[in-house]
């Protein structure tokens, strides 16, 4: 399975709108199969980076998390990326080297562009 930027922002982005202390897959959006597994892969890459806090529930048929909360590190994340404008800016830099890139690239090239936007 491939890593999914988009998707890994909307879960960000999930996660921190949920006024809950625990959150589960089918809080956003798991409900079938295939989604289920996709937003599972993409929380094990957050846990992975240490941009989620998540207690494994994995078993041999399915990934499963319940997600605790965002790290600073996610939040350091999210908050470069989070502005609509930006992220399409960023999505758009990307472009030039194939739309992929490491997770820390894409926040630097966010970061670029919001003090290109505050003038900075």
């Amino acid at each position: 399975m491939q890593r999914d930027l988009e998707l890994i922002r909307n879960i960000l982005l999930k996660i921190e709108s949920l006024d809950k202390r625990t959150i589960t897959i089918h809080d956003l959006g798991g409900i079938t199969t295939d989604e289920f597994n996709k937003i599972g892969f993409h929380l094990r890459l957050l846990m992975d980076c240490n941009y989620i806090e998540a207690i494994d529930l994995r078993t041999k048929e399915c990934d499963n998390y319940v997600v605790k909360r965002i790290t600073s590190l996610g939040y350091d994340y999210l908050d470069n990326i989070r502005d609509n404008k930006v992220w399409k800016e960023t999505k758009s830099k990307l472009t030039a080297i194939g739309s992929s890139a490491s997770l820390e690239i894409i926040k630097l090239v966010a970061g670029k562009a919001i003090t290109n936007l505050l003038g900075i």
